[in-house]
């Protein structure tokens, strides 16, 4: 960052912010040794208001996946299967394959702007 802002001919102060993901260090370890530059948590489901894209995107992706599983359970079953009875039947192989199919729709989806 300091870095940055030197070839910018900028002023050696800046305001990181991040989300409250618990993978992240303390705002404390993050401080510059000179306090120039500081880092702020932001509050607790605060970060979807701001990056509405990624909930747009999430939301999608989400219903994709319930439409595989219904294609699955509607479709491709030979049996005749309840809904909870399907689900005791899913393996993470079948979760990863439809999350997989989802996600690849998903991603066509927003770079060619279609839908399949």
């Amino acid at each position: 960052m300091k870095q940055y802002l030197q070839d910018k001919l900028l002023p050696p102060q800046a305001l990181l912010v991040l989300d409250n993901a618990p993978s992240r260090f303390t705002a404390s370890t993050l401080i510059s040794g000179d306090c120039n530059i500081t880092c702020l948590f932001l509050p607790p489901n605060v970060t979807s208001l701001l990056q509405p894209m990624d909930q747009g995107v999430l939301e999608n992706l989400k219903r994709r996946y319930k439409r595989e599983l219904l294609r699955k359970l509607l479709l491709d079953s030979d049996e005749n299967l309840s809904f909870l009875e399907f689900n005791k039947k899913l393996t993470t192989s079948d979760v990863l394959e439809h999350k997989g199919r989802a996600s690849l729709k998903t991603y066509y989806f927003y770079m060619n702007d279609f839908d399949f």
